[in-house]
């Protein structure tokens, strides 16, 4: 399944991303996402087949704050199931003193499982648009965001985001490549809820754009705040294979 599954909806050519906005975030945090996606005309998979990224922000000086994430992949069928970890992030982000600009920088390190042997691969890889690269082996991905983030006393915010990326292929995974990547969100923040719909796009150079159309909410004020997403290409290629991702987060704010 996994070979053919892949190159029905990404052609030659898998592309990478980075972590955009989910929501607001705190400067010290512990983070669950679970993403299940609904696959069309695929083999008919379990309830467990889902996505997690297991996530952790902290401050490490005035307006810089580090974040990782660790995530994990599951495909289930009759007579089949596989398991891979994606590939670990590491990196930093730098805010401005008003908080409207911030800067990113990070690292992918290669550890998925080949999509040729594991179909927790493919389920991974198309989780999420944004975050493509978090499955892909035997490339070393860097990435950089510069974001921006308009909003007012009434809550309501717009905020944009330009992400180029690098990858260096290791293992025999070919030339290096260059992404780029955009993001437009608008959204509602306030004390006990957040609100936001967004629009995201991402092109490897010389090759085709894919985009998503997402939306969330999350709830609570407290230390311990519930979130749940959906997801939804506008490309053919991929919505001939997928119809919608579903996504849960539970966030734990660290003191």
């Amino acid at each position: 399944m996994a070979a053919g599954f892949a190159a029905s909806a990404l052609g030659p050519g898998l592309l990478p991303a980075q972590t955009v906005w989910i929501e607001p975030r705190p400067d010290k945090v512990i983070a669950l996402e679970i993403l299940k996606p609904r696959f069309r005309g695929a083999p008919r998979t379990t309830l467990a087949t889902s996505v997690i990224f297991a996530s952790v922000r902290l401050p490490v000086a005035r307006l810089v704050r580090f974040v990782a994430d660790v995530p994990y992949a599951h495909y289930g069928a009759p007579g089949r199931s596989d398991n891979t970890i994606g590939d670990p992030y590491l990196g930093a982000e730098v805010r401005s003193s008003d908080d409207r600009f911030s800067g990113e920088f990070g690292v992918r390190v290669p550890l998925a499982a080949h999509l040729e042997r594991n179909n927790a691969t493919i389920v991974g890889i198309f989780a999420d648009v944004d975050r493509w690269d978090a499955f892909l082996s035997d490339y070393l991905a860097m990435s950089a965001a510069f974001n921006y983030r308009v909003g007012g006393r009434t809550g309501f915010v717009m905020r944009g985001r330009f992400s180029p990326s690098l990858w260096i292929g290791t293992g025999g995974a070919g030339p290096a490549r260059v992404s780029l990547a955009y993001c437009g969100q608008f959204g509602y923040e306030g004390t006990a809820v957040a609100a936001w719909t967004r629009l995201t796009g991402r092109a490897v150079v010389g090759e085709r754009l894919f985009k998503q159309l997402a939306a969330g909410v999350s709830l609570g004020g407290g230390r311990v705040r519930p979130g749940a997403s959906v997801r939804v290409p506008l490309d053919r290629d991929v919505a001939d294979v997928l119809d919608v991702v579903f996504g849960l987060t539970l966030r734990v704010m660290l003191r």
